[in-house]
């Protein structure tokens, strides 16, 4: 033979936590406090400024070791190379510019300006391309 035995409450007492009033307090603080666009929106945003913040770290931890490793070890140096990120010679501002100037031929060149309000871009643009290529033929 079985005996199953019922714990009765009074009103004071409830059966489980999860029906006691403060939890049920607790629980619509939480779920008004979600709902919240200070709390949804901030905790996102502190959450990539605080992730952001290591990560960052971890880059350049790893930028400073590898300057620290480098020259100390010819091992090293060809790991490096192999890997593409040898050291290349510094340029100069001046050299960088004689370079791009030396390149571009700068003196030949031709104006064609832009429409104004209420005329057809097209057709005057197009007027003074043949007006330019005539006159490149003509030298």
């Amino acid at each position: 033979m079985i005996i199953v035995t019922t714990k009765k409450t009074t009103l004071g007492e409830s059966s489980s936590k999860m029906d006691s009033p403060i939890f049920e307090n607790v629980m619509k603080s939480a779920k008004r406090a979600i709902r919240n666009p200070h709390v949804r929106y901030g905790s996102a945003f502190l959450t990539f400024l605080v992730f952001g913040f290591l990560g960052l770290k971890e880059f350049a931890q790893i930028r400073y070791d590898i300057k620290k490793r480098r020259g100390k070890s010819l091992e090293f140096e060809q790991e490096m190379k192999k890997s593409g990120l040898d050291k290349k010679k510094a340029q100069t501002l001046e050299e960088i510019f004689q370079e791009t100037v030396e390149e571009k031929e700068l003196d030949d060149w031709f104006n064609i300006r832009g429409p104004r309000q209420g005329e057809d871009s097209r057709e005057i643009q197009k007027k003074q391309r043949l007006d330019y290529d005539n006159m490149q033929e003509s030298n």
